[in-house]
């Protein structure tokens, strides 16, 4: 019994081991059978031109000079660039449109950069001259406020002292009102006594 337990992981490992190599061998029977079927595309080739051969010219006839001799042009045969030169070109020249409109926003970003900056700048600028407005005013305004609460303390002050003294000339007033009551009054029982 022993030996069969330790038999059957080894006959396990065995199994999935020769799965897995037929599994490689029928990948690669079939991926080579693939390549087969689809060979790769044979290759083009193109022969590019700077310029076309000139066309030969027949011969002139024997005719009659003509009265008036006056050269004729001869006119040459136009010279197509072959399409691929012609592409490149065109992409040459899409590259270049491309580069400049790259450059035009680039300079377009940057100047919208620094207006956006300048802005910025002139509003950082006029939040500091209204700040400093603001603190004018305000140092204005508490010089105004110290200024009315110094008046008044004067004024209260001046009521103060004012009351104060007329309070003491009450009083005097009243002293010597009393005082000339009591000497009155003196006067008064003196001549009852002496009447009496």
């Amino acid at each position: 019994m022993n030996a069969m337990v330790q038999r059957g992981p080894q006959m396990a490992a065995g199994v999935l081991a020769l799965t897995v190599h037929i599994f490689f061998l029928i990948l690669l029977v079939f991926g080579v059978s693939w390549q087969i079927k689809n060979p790769a595309p044979t290759p083009v080739m193109v022969d590019l031109w700077s310029a076309l051969s000139p066309e030969p010219v027949p011969p002139p006839a024997l005719q009659p000079i003509p009265p008036v001799p006056l050269p004729t042009p001869v006119e040459k045969p136009e010279i197509k660039p072959p399409d691929i030169a012609l592409e490149k070109k065109k992409k040459v020249e899409q590259e270049k449109k491309r580069e400049e409109e790259t450059m035009r926003r680039r300079e377009e970003e940057s100047r919208r950069a620094e207006l956006e900056a300048m802005r910025e700048q002139a509003r950082l600028d006029a939040d500091m001259k209204r700040r400093e407005a603001d603190k004018k005013v305000a140092e204005q305004k508490r010089r105004e406020q110290l200024k009315r609460e110094e008046d008044e303390l004067q004024k209260r002050m001046l009521d103060e002292d004012m009351a104060a003294e007329a309070s003491q000339i009450k009083s005097l007033q009243s002293k010597a009102l009393a005082d000339r009551r009591a000497v009155e009054l003196g006067r008064i029982v003196a001549d009852f006594r002496d009447k009496i």
